[in-house]
Formats: structure tokens, sequence, C-alpha cells
């Protein structure tokens, strides 16, 4: 046999050695290791390998911390060949649930991600954004289209829509608003390169007519409310009467209610 069969069996020899290796590596280790070099997220009970395998997944938002619960994975392997980390997820927990086709680029940590849904109980959001009194209700989102750099922690790019349920808030007791909608995008920020998410709202079965749209920034919690409301005829009387006691109906009849400084 000769010198250049002998080297080709040996690196042949060596490379189905590595991807076998490879193939079978623990996700536990993996995981244990990126969350103790990112500090981003936290994993528990994990199972499987790299490729394929479950885990709890908790991860770092800032000053939160957001609990997944139960997240499975499956990795397509060749995409890493070209800097690509391509994953499809699914976690699912009695509280909240999201599911997912996602993408990073591992050359400048950029994020994507397509055909996102999941749902999640409102008082989640009270972890990113100040929103004054307890608000009740469940949060179902379908994102077609996501996009962030992750060094700089900002969305790139957002389009989505998000229902919220039984929806409730407290006047002093609790008041039943209904179901509304939202339609999300991002908005140019003359302040910084963070960018403004934007949420144009409306109602689809509550007790109050709605219309308007919700401002925020996740870095410092900022938030800009400026809508719509009118009472229907099955409108709490709470609700009514503060809305005549805060605030001069319009020539239609509605309400203008305003909250938080304006970030646009």
């Amino acid at each position: 046999m000769s010198k250049k069969s002998i080297f080709l069996y040996t690196l042949g020899g060596i490379l189905l050695f590595l991807v076998i290796v490879i193939r079978n590596m623990p996700a536990v280790f993996v995981l244990g290791h990126a969350a103790k070099a990112t500090g981003a997220f936290s994993s528990y009970n994990t199972t499987g390998t790299i490729w394929q395998g479950e885990s709890r997944l908790i991860v770092n938002a800032g000053r939160n911390r957001v609990d997944l619960g139960a997240v499975q994975w499956n990795i397509t392997g060749w995409s890493l060949l070209i800097g690509q980390l391509d994953l499809t997820l699914n976690a699912d927990q009695p509280s909240q649930r999201l599911s997912g086709d996602f993408n990073l680029n591992l050359l400048n940590q950029h994020l994507t991600a397509s055909g996102v849904e999941g749902g999640f109980d409102l008082a989640l959001v009270q972890q990113f954004v100040a929103i004054p009194g307890k608000i009740s209700g469940m949060v179902d989102i379908n994102i077609p289209n996501l996009s962030a750099s992750i060094p700089a922690q900002q969305l790139t790019d957002l389009q989505g829509n998000v229902v919220v349920k039984d929806l409730a808030v407290n006047f002093a007791g609790p008041v039943e608003l209904g179901t509304f909608g939202a339609k999300l995008s991002l908005a140019d920020n003359a302040d910084s390169e963070e960018m403004i998410v934007v949420a144009d709202l409306s109602d689809i079965d509550a007790t109050i007519a709605l219309n308007g749209r919700a401002d925020a920034l996740a870095s410092n919690q900022s938030y800009y409310l400026d809508v719509n409301i009118e009472p229907k005829a099955n409108a709490n009387k709470m609700l009514v009467n503060t809305l005549k006691q805060f605030y001069r109906p319009q020539s239609d009849g509605s309400y203008n209610v305003k909250f938080g400084k304006p970030l646009r």
C-alpha cells in the first residue's frame, strides 16, 4: 500500500471518528459550557445530543428571567459548515408555549426567526414593560418574521399579530374588558439606534371599542400608549365612571387616553 493511500485512509478514519464524536456529543455538556460563557440562559434536566434533545431553559433577558419550560430542538448539522445554526424549537408548558424555526449566523451573531407561534400569561409582559396596576389574561402570538442583533440586543425586523384574550385590569376591583388584537411592527427611534416596537391596537370581542397604538422600548421598559376608548352597552360601570371623571369625551363619544412619554 502506497504512502498516499495510507494517508488518505488515516485521514478518513480521523474524520469519521470526529463525526461520530460530534454526532453523539451530549447536549448537557454543550449547553452547560454555552450558558457559562454567554450568561444568556440557564439549562436544567438536559437529555439527548446537540443535534436532537430536550432541556428546561431559562432565558436571561436583561434584568428578567423567562422560563421557557421543556424545550425540544432538532438542529440541521450541514448548516454549521457555513457558519449557520438552524434549529426548530418547540417549548411547551402549562403557562406558556413557543414554537418556530430559528437561524443564528455564528459570524455576526444575527438571529432570524419565522413561523413563530406561542401563548403565555399576560403577567409575563409586566417583566419587560412597566405597566401600572394589575392585569390578567392570555396572549396568543403569530410572528411570521423576526430578526435581532444579539450583540446589540436589539430587534431589526418584526412583523406579527397578537391576540389578548380575557383581558382584565384592576380598578379598585377586577374589571373584565374582553379580547383585543394588536399588529406588531418596528419604527425608527430618533434618540438612539434601538428600534421602537409598535402595536396597532383594536378590539375583537370586548366591552369597549378600542383603536390606537402602543410604543415600547424593551431596553429600559419605556412605553407610550395613545388610544381612543368608547364604552359599549355592557361595559363595566366603574370603568365608565372613571373615564367620565378623568377624561373629556370627544365629538364621537370616545375618550382619548394617553399614558407615558412619547417615544417618537
